[in-house]
């Protein structure tokens, strides 16, 4: 959906019709927004994935109570909201560290998955790195 919602935008943008623009167009659109200098990029960096704040959780992408205490691959484990919150936010540290992958003109656009969106598919870097 988010895919299609880009489309549409840079569509607009250019005042065309969204046929007109192609899945090459829409991955290199929110690619440069994850280089150094690019609008998401400065927001994943300043954010967290999630925080406690008094007695209520805030969690990007949703919340359902069998994902709590579920770690990413090599985020650590957690007993605890708060070693969870942790470890979430100890990830997207992790992903900001990684190169980007090197992005091919066939390659099919990530649709469909929360954990499949472009800051995890992609996995932005952090800047100078």
């Amino acid at each position: 959906m988010a895919f299609e919602c880009r489309r549409e935008e840079l569509a607009r943008e250019s005042a065309v019709e969204p046929g007109q623009v192609g899945d090459a167009a829409v991955v290199e659109s929110y690619r440069q927004q994850i280089e150094p200098g690019g609008a998401m990029l400065d927001y994943l960096e300043a954010g967290d994935l999630a925080v406690v704040i008094g007695d209520v959780l805030f969690v990007h992408g949703g919340f359902r109570p069998e994902t709590c205490g579920k770690c990413p691959p090599g985020a650590g484990s957690a007993e605890t909201v708060a070693d969870w919150v942790g470890a979430l936010n100890a990830f997207k540290v992790l992903l900001l560290l990684l190169p980007l992958p090197p992005l091919t003109t066939n390659s099919p656009p990530v649709q469909g998955s929360r954990a499949g969106g472009l800051p995890f598919a992609a996995r932005a870097r952090r800047r100078g790195v």
